[in-house]
């Protein structure tokens, strides 16, 4: 859950920070879906959607990504 917890303190300042003024328009998250990297290859899985590079490539939503929808359709942090 570490990258949940991540997320939502991201948007949780993001909030705060529009309701102080600072004219934010946009929260993009790092990646959307795992993907290989230089440095780990594909051992660090760090997207909102898990792919399973083993099994045809198969994608599963991760909590944070369903968090995330969540937060994008509410417009807020519920």
């Amino acid at each position: 859950m570490p990258r949940l917890a991540y997320l939502q303190s991201h948007v949780r300042d993001l909030t705060r920070t529009i309701g102080e003024g600072v004219p934010e328009r946009a929260y993009h998250c790092w990646s959307l879906m795992d993907n290989f990297r230089w440095a780990e290859g594909f051992a660090q899985p760090f997207g909102l959607v898990h792919v399973n590079f083993a099994d045809r490539q198969q994608r599963t939503i991760e909590n944070s990504g369903y968090s995330f929808a969540k937060v994008a359709a509410a417009n807020r942090v519920p």
